[in-house]
């Protein structure tokens, strides 16, 4: 008997895995901590689980469990009720080494949207023998972390007197966000 009890106790661990202090949600930072004992493994894999869909994800490997805390941005995941963290050993994901409280996820709050804004300039250019108008337009797009320009500018000009073309192009933005 005493045989088995030498042998569950490199099983045994002190690790304690908190579960997040507020509602986690899709695409924002999560900050998950835990308490360890030197007798704890030097490293783990953190898993996260639901019971309700029966689902498990993988949100680190590797972690040193001396740092005592990891910070993370939360993947897709169904958002509701039932979820708890594992940590697992590296090697062998069935030795849970501690599993937190439950917790819930909530869904993906989404940043102000980008503007854009487009301005029209009208001109008449006359010269000998001939008229001719044409339009230009510039559009500027602003995002949360900055803003975007662009325009366009006359395509051709011919026969100065003869005639007189401007084309123009459309216009376009493209605003990249991080």
């Amino acid at each position: 008997l005493s045989a088995l009890a030498a042998f569950a106790v490199p099983l045994v661990s002190a690790l304690t895995l908190n579960a997040p202090t507020t509602t986690p949600t899709i695409g924002a930072t999560v900050n998950l901590t835990w308490e360890a004992t030197t007798s704890d493994p030097s490293s783990f894999n953190i898993y996260m689980a639901n019971t309700i869909f029966h689902n498990t994800f993988a949100i680190a490997t590797d972690v040193q469990t001396s740092a005592g805390e990891y910070t993370l941005v939360l993947p897709p995941v169904p958002v509701g009720d039932g979820y708890t963290l594992e940590a697992t050993d590296i090697s062998n994901i069935n030795n849970v080494y501690a599993t937190s409280g439950d917790f819930s996820v909530g869904a993906q709050t989404t940043a102000s949207a980008p503007t854009l804004s487009t301005t029209s300039t009208s001109m008449t250019m006359s010269m000998p023998m001939s008229s001719g108008t044409g339009t230009a337009s510039t559009a500027t797009g602003t995002s949360p972390s900055g803003s975007s320009s662009a325009s366009s500018t006359p395509s051709s000009i011919s026969g100065a007197a003869a005639s007189f073309k401007i084309g123009m192009g459309p216009a376009a933005v493209v605003l990249l966000s991080a």
